[in-house]
């Protein structure tokens, strides 16, 4: 009986530590024929590849769809949250959000609504607190009861460190700042100050600007006032946030009258939390942050050199290039060498004998992403990254040619090599590869895609010009067909075709049969021109959106004409969601062209034929996440 009894328990202890190593095995997504599934880091296939969309495993369950509707997976791929939902996030501290035509809802892991929200927005929990928006636009923060912690009247909240939250009001394009609490306790009143900054460090930067009285003050986190400090030419300007309790401040010498200051002759110092001027010396050019109590000064001989906390030189070696401190090392560059790796002593740890090492991703786990030019007839920027150690060892040779700035995750490190995505181990191997996509298929997604009807026209140098490029020419009409003569028109042809990257596709034509040219306004070369679809209540709604442009330049005019037409291709969209489909075209008005520049409040509309179709109904109102790629991609979203 007691052998029995033994047995039983190492079953037990075995089942349970089974149980736990599943629970904790990181899983890797992978692509097969636009279809998403799951290997381990030894490349074997655990979820097999049959989701259209899956987010991250989070407390074991993760977002899915395979049609329309999003549900919850576990960790062997199967539903533990029947798909019903339009669209579904990660789950966060036992609550995920879901959503039902454009509306957030809580849900508990049984699928459970715990409570019910009435807001156009939610964000998830943290710390037992999330902030809302409701359909005005006003932000306010919950707690994990539904309950508000802070009403909803402010135009914007920012989630800080220390659970403390920037609060702003927007009165009459007056805007003001507060700070509050996790409990809506006011840290730092409304009113108080016309700007706020985020923080590090438990800092809180905040500015006034009054009759020339510029001042920058800074608080910690109760609200009290470290220093308050007069921001002129003068007393100088503190745009840096405190790190290692050094910030950087921008000085500047005095001209040949001593009783001004020359903006020209600027030049860089350090304050500390004391509101002292610890670094001020005018052959200083330029400065790093502190961190791990190390910081580079860029000297008047154009190199930068090591100093520490006394403002003194660690050693007397210049560098040409650096980045910041980072677990007690930094890269750093020595022209006619290459870059290097080193110490808080300014020693070399790493010989600088690398092209490049990658500053994204810095040192991470002892090692670090090198670069290599390796330029081909098709592509004369070519660059291969390859991994090292701190020894100066290289761990993998140049081979891929994009990777994961987060690096190795529990083994292994995503890439690209050529045009595959790939997962690689820390030896080098390939764990697993994608293979080429063999299947033509509809664009069945569950978003709302940017704007991509581009065209190109003959530059009029009356119009202003932006920076879009595009090689979608006008060509002459031959041969008119159903095409009705003196209109300008849409015509969006059933027939299938598929583009490059093998999805099924409409021909669109929008033909000039008038005898007047006709003229659009453009965003880089992108047309005014997007895809509709009717709704359940048989209303059209945009399902493709116009990315908005904080650059003027580029803002354009783009000319058709008479007798031209422009050809494009416009995605075959599939879902759950039969409708109708139609394409809605902005141009200017030709009475009130002006010759040189277009109000696009006086753009005329047309519509292209309606056609049956099918689509997701998250295409209705869901955006994907956009970042800017900075100057040369001014698009908000």
């Amino acid at each position: 009986m007691k052998n029995l009894c033994l047995l039983f328990i190492i079953i037990l202890i075995n089942s349970n530590c089974k149980s736990q190593q599943e629970e904790t095995t990181f899983l890797f997504p992978i692509k097969e024929n636009n279809k998403i599934g799951f290997i381990d880091n030894h490349g074997n296939l655990i979820i097999k590849p049959i989701f259209r969309n899956v987010g991250q495993f989070s407390e074991g369950l993760a977002a899915a769809r395979i049609n329309g509707t999003f549900g919850f997976i576990n960790r062997k791929g199967d539903f533990a949250i029947a798909p019903k939902y339009d669209y579904a996030t990660e789950f966060r501290e036992g609550l995920a959000i879901v959503y039902d035509n454009g509306s957030p809802q809580f849900i508990d892991k049984q699928g459970n609504i715990p409570f019910t929200i009435n807001y156009k927005e939610t964000s998830l929990f943290k710390n037992e607190s999330a902030i809302v928006q409701t359909v005005t636009s006003k932000f306010g923060i919950i707690n994990k009861s539904g309950v508000l912690i802070a009403d909803t009247i402010f135009s914007n909240i920012r989630r800080n460190d220390n659970d403390l939250f920037l609060v702003e009001k927007r009165n009459n394009d007056k805007e003001t700042y507060g700070i509050i609490d996790k409990n809506g306790k006011f840290i730092v009143p409304m009113d108080k100050y016309e700007s706020i900054d985020s923080y590090k460090e438990g800092i809180i930067k905040a500015y006034n600007y009054q009759d020339d009285n510029d001042r920058v003050t800074f608080l910690d986190t109760n609200g009290k006032v470290i220093f308050s400090k007069q921001l002129s030419l003068k007393d100088g300007f503190i745009l840096e946030d405190f790190q290692n309790n050094f910030a950087i401040i921008t000085l500047h010498q005095r001209s040949e009258d001593e009783d001004n200051y020359s903006s020209q002759n600027k030049y860089e110092g350090y304050i500390n939390i004391k509101g002292e001027v610890v670094l001020n010396d005018t052959l200083i050019e330029d400065l790093t942050n502190f961190n791990d109590n190390r910081a580079f000064a860029k000297y008047k001989d154009d190199k930068f050199y090591m100093i520490n906390e006394q403002m003194k030189k660690v050693n007397v070696q210049g560098f040409d290039e650096v980045n910041e401190f980072e677990n007690g090392s930094a890269i750093v560059k020595i022209d006619g060498k290459g870059f290097g790796v080193v110490n808080k002593n300014g020693d070399f740890i790493v010989e600088p004998k690398f092209e490049e090492i990658s500053p994204y991703t810095g040192i991470i786990d002892d090692y670090f992403f090198f670069s290599k030019a390796s330029p081909t007839k098709e592509d004369a920027y070519r660059t291969l990254y390859g991994v090292a150690n701190l020894k100066g060892e290289i761990v993998i040779e140049p081979l891929f040619e994009d990777y994961d700035f987060n690096g190795f995750q529990n083994g292994l490190l995503k890439v690209r090599i050529g045009k595959y995505q790939s997962y690689i181990d820390k030896k080098g191997e390939i764990i697993w590869q994608e293979k080429q996509n063999t299947i033509i298929e509809d664009v069945n997604i569950d978003y709302m895609k940017r704007g991509y009807f581009y065209a190109h026209s003959p530059v009029d140098e009356k119009d202003l010009s932006g920076f879009g490029i595009s090689e979608n020419s006008a060509k002459k009409i031959e041969n008119k067909g159903q095409i009705t003569d003196n209109e300008l028109n849409i015509k969006i042809d059933n027939a299938i075709v598929f583009d490059q990257n093998k999805w099924n596709c409409h021909s669109v034509f929008i033909n000039n049969t008038t005898s007047k040219s006709v003229k659009f306004n453009a965003s880089d070369s992108r047309l005014y021109m997007k895809v509709q679809a009717k709704t359940m209540n048989n209303e059209w709604k945009d399902i493709e959106y116009l990315p908005s442009s904080f650059c003027g330049n580029s803002l354009h005019i783009l000319t058709l004409n008479s007798g031209e037409y422009w050809e494009f291709l416009m995605p075959k969209y599939s879902g759950d969601f039969k409708t109708k489909l139609r394409i809605e075209l902005k141009y200017i008005d030709p009475e009130n062209e002006n010759g040189k520049w277009y109000s696009r409040a006086t753009d005329l509309t047309i519509y292209s034929n309606e056609f049956d179709g099918s689509i997701n109904k998250s295409q209705f109102w869901r955006k994907e996440k956009y970042f800017s790629n900075g100057f040369m991609d001014p698009y908000f979203d």
